[in-house]
């Protein structure tokens, strides 16, 4: 079991980040635990949602995109796009999951980790996050998290 103090969890941790959990120094996570995921990323990268709210800053140019295409004129997630993983790598590498299971990922991922961008690319129609329970990932830097 992960034991530690929140000044601890937080240590190096993006300002913007920082300050979208913990509001009010001195008053502790102001977030949904049970819900909240946390993303972090090469060069500042983020991404954290729970059930209340999301932030994100400094993504790859192509998850923007598909973010935009996720969401309505008011910022909101259309019904399904929510996102249920989100996960970086090296050189702008991401993969995006969303509550339909649907995917995105980075062009690039086919040289940044080939096994998953093998799989990826012969499953495009296929509920993403079924498949992830099953898949072995043999590179070392590119980490997926599973919900």
């Amino acid at each position: 079991m992960f034991n530690a103090n929140v000044d601890e969890v937080r240590h190096g941790l993006p300002a913007g980040l920082d300050k979208w959990l913990v509001p009010v120094e001195g008053e502790g996570v102001a977030r949904d635990i049970a819900t909240l995921q946390v993303s972090l990323g090469p060069n500042g990268t983020y991404f954290a949602y729970d059930k209340d709210g999301q932030i994100w800053d400094n993504l790859p140019v192509e998850l923007n995109s598909e973010l935009q295409k996720a969401r309505d004129s008011s910022g909101v997630f259309l019904p399904g796009r929510l996102p249920v993983s989100v996960s970086f790598g090296p050189d702008g590498s991401f993969v995006y999951i969303d509550q339909n299971g649907g995917a995105s990922w980075a062009m690039n991922l086919e040289h940044q980790a080939p096994s998953l961008w093998e799989f990826l690319k012969f499953h495009p129609h296929e509920p993403m996050v079924r498949f992830l329970d099953n898949l072995e990932v043999e590179y070392s830097t590119m980490v997926l998290t599973k919900t």
